[in-house]
């Protein structure tokens, strides 16, 4: 009653702390049998964060790319089903590295799903595993991407799209890649304002506790790999 802002703050950064408890790393829930309907859990996909509406979307010069998706194609030009490792090959190359839980929402259809259920992350996953293993790196139970994946690229949300990728969506080396540009661009930006200034330029009209974690769990591993350093409380990169 005396401070409903401040409480209203703490309310809703303890339900972000919560929900990103929920996020479920299941490599070991992978489920062998798709046709058990009994395993056929919701995974829960958790995009709390607010976007910022394109009109308050500026240009600051970071020449950042646009996060653009790639369409599900089901039908081949002939009118023949696609068989799912091609569909599922497709995401991944144009969207990579792409978040396991966020590809299995994406191809979900493919299984006459629409949800990212525990039945299509074993089914994803097998193909990973035995009909694409040549050609995804082994990590693919957290961030799936080519074996062959040499540059990562920042790329923020499309003014055009209503799609944002929750923080956690978001690979730790595209988080560093964007801080260190946007110090480069940023006289005297200290750490904090730093945060922000990312938040901002991936959609987020506001930085909870979610998303200032993540992205300080981020600059502390650039810290310690020299990447960055702190000269009078301003991020400098090395």
């Amino acid at each position: 009653i005396k401070d409903q802002k401040t409480e209203e703050e703490k309310l809703i950064n303890a339900v972000e702390k919560a929900l990103g408890r929920a996020i479920i790393e299941s490599e070991d829930n992978d489920v062998s049998d798709s046709s058990d309907s009994n395993a056929d859990v919701v995974i829960p996909i958790i995009e709390i964060e607010e976007k910022i509406e394109p009109s308050e979307i500026a240009d600051k010069g970071y020449h950042f790319d646009i996060y653009e998706r790639a369409p599900l194609k089901l039908i081949d030009d002939f009118g023949n089903q696609r068989e799912p490792h091609e569909v599922i090959l497709d995401v991944v190359l144009k969207e990579q590295p792409i978040y396991f839980d966020e590809l299995c929402r994406r191809v979900a259809p493919l299984y006459g799903r629409q949800k990212a259920t525990s039945v299509v992350q074993g089914e994803v996953g097998y193909v990973l595993r035995h009909r694409l293993g040549s050609r995804i790196a082994e990590d693919w139970y957290n961030f799936v991407r080519t074996k062959d994946l040499v540059n990562i690229k920042v790329r923020v949300p499309n003014p055009a799209d209503d799609y944002l990728r929750p923080i956690t969506y978001i690979c730790d080396e595209e988080l560093a890649l964007a801080m260190k540009t946007i110090a480069l661009h940023s006289f005297g930006i200290t750490p904090d304002d730093l945060f922000i200034v990312t938040a901002r330029e991936y959609g987020f009209k506001r930085t909870g506790e979610n998303i200032i974690y993540s992205l300080r769990k981020v600059y502390q591993q650039m810290l310690k790999k020299g990447e960055v350093a702190e000269v009078d409380g301003k991020v400098h990169v090395n």
